[in-house]
């Protein structure tokens, strides 16, 4: 909860009178809407147990089968703890400490990174193949050939200060660019 809404919320939320119940409930509703966009909550099973865990993580588990539903509900009333028992009194105080270890990504999240990572794939290798250019060897180049950050910038189709930026280590070129400057520049 601390990284979800900070810890001012978190300590308002624990000062206020009622307020730790809201908080509360925005947070499993978040949790919930996360889910429903096909990012699972994974619970740690250490200081996120069953018994503090939302309604509706629990729910998700109850089969769509009459018959499967019939035996999950009537092994549901033989444990300990039954789905519609009420949370325990120190849900709260438990919840500040509980962790989630991630999130189970759904087939078509899955789907969706799998088609990007060609991508960048490609682009990290081309990077990687090519001799870094620092900020300080393209600066020295453009000074051995009297150009001002300006007429660079000009004549590669940037800005000045993307050129300034770029000579301080601020931004790293990219593949298009890094033979554009090699060859504006005669750096080999």
């Amino acid at each position: 909860m601390r990284i979800a809404y900070g810890e001012e919320r978190l300590t308002a939320a624990t000062t206020v009178r009622g307020a730790h119940k809201r908080l509360l409930k925005t947070f499993e509703s978040d949790l919930e809407t996360i889910y429903y966009y096909g990012l699972k909550p994974m619970f740690d099973a250490e200081t996120y147990p069953a018994d503090i865990q939302p309604l509706w993580a629990k729910a998700i588990d109850i089969p769509n089968d009459v018959d499967e539903a019939l035996e999950f509900w009537v092994n549901d009333a033989n444990q300990n703890r039954s789905l519609t028992d009420t949370a325990p009194r120190d849900k709260w105080q438990r919840l500040i400490n509980a962790r989630l270890t991630g999130f189970d990504l759904s087939e078509e999240w899955q789907q969706t990174v799998r088609r990007r990572a060609p991508k960048r794939r490609r682009k990290q290798s081309q990077t990687a193949q090519l001799k870094p250019l620092s900020g300080h060897v393209i600066k020295a180049a453009r000074q051995r050939q009297n150009l001002t950050q300006r007429s660079l910038a000009e004549r590669l189709g940037k800005s000045q200060s993307w050129v300034r930026d770029v000579e301080k280590g601020r931004f790293r070129v990219g593949t298009d660019d890094y033979a554009r400057i090699q060859q504006t520049l005669d750096i080999k």
